[in-house]
């Protein structure tokens, strides 16, 4: 089981992609935490949701990051908005290798690259 694999650590979350709004996203994150907690015996954090929407249909078709060519759309501030709690969440929760710095790992990078949009 996950568990045995990661000796008891298990530092998952959920983001629930490509639902049309966030009562959607907050029923099947319900299911998927609900049923996790059954089988898995794992209690699993809710992140967020990534809406759907044209631009990212777009991005998927062109093979391009979505924030590259439609940053105002919804489902870009949708990524925003997870990349924020994400580097919100605790240095041992995060994800990050010890040996890589924060500021060096991908989060991060994708993270300072955002604000600098928005500042912009």
């Amino acid at each position: 089981s996950l568990c045995q694999v990661t000796g008891g650590v298990v530092n998952v979350r959920i983001v629930v992609n490509m639902v049309t709004d966030e009562h959607e996203a907050a029923i099947v994150g319900e299911r998927i935490i609900a049923t996790a907690g059954q089988f898995l015996n794992v209690k699993v954090p809710y992140m967020g949701c990534i809406l759907w929407d044209t631009a990212l249909r777009d991005a998927v078709k062109r093979r391009r990051p979505l924030l590259l060519d439609d940053e105002k759309s919804v489902s870009a501030q949708c990524f925003r908005e997870l990349a924020q709690r994400i580097t919100e969440l605790p240095d041992s929760s995060a994800g990050v290798c010890e040996s890589v710095p924060a500021e060096a790992s991908f989060l991060g990078r994708l993270a300072r690259h955002m604000r600098k949009k928005e500042n912009q």
